[in-house]
């Protein structure tokens, strides 16, 4: 028996081996952690994309009530009706105070100041249920052009 123990004991054959068992699903979490990221990026990038379109869309003439059908399905038709759009017109003078634009009152001298906004918001679903970090993130984009 000791002569069987001491072989197995001093025999290092098959150590790589498990190591490699014990450190491979870490490294497999940690691919599928990378890939989550960077589908979340994409995704983000995605939907700053779309809102600079949007606005873009609305200067050059196009509807805001059409965003959604024209813009969104455009960049993204497999997930369109994932997407929220909201549209805004914002006034303000030059100290940047957002005001109603039925009644902007500036300083003498001052005038008012007139933007178009657009805020497309989505839900990004984690491919895996990761341990300390939600399953669904929210994501925004948010893009302003300037009307006059």
């Amino acid at each position: 028996m000791k002569l069987f123990w001491r072989t197995y004991s001093e025999s290092e054959n098959g150590v790589a081996a498990v190591e490699f068992s014990m450190i491979a699903p870490i490294l497999i979490l940690m691919m599928i952690g990378l890939m989550d990221l960077g589908l979340y990026v994409r995704d983000k990038m995605k939907l700053e994309q779309i809102s600079r379109a949007a606005v873009d869309y609305v200067m050059q003439g196009g509807q805001e009530e059409n965003i959604s059908e024209d813009i969104v399905t455009y960049y993204d038709s497999e997930h369109a009706g994932d997407y929220t759009v909201t549209t805004e017109r914002v006034c303000t003078c030059s100290d940047g105070v957002a005001q109603s634009c039925d009644a902007v009152s500036c300083d003498f001298g001052d005038y008012s100041r007139q933007y178009f906004q657009v805020n497309v918001a989505r839900t990004y679903e984690t491919s895996f249920p990761y341990p300390g970090i939600r399953n669904e993130i929210d994501m925004s984009g948010f893009a302003r052009m300037r009307l006059d």
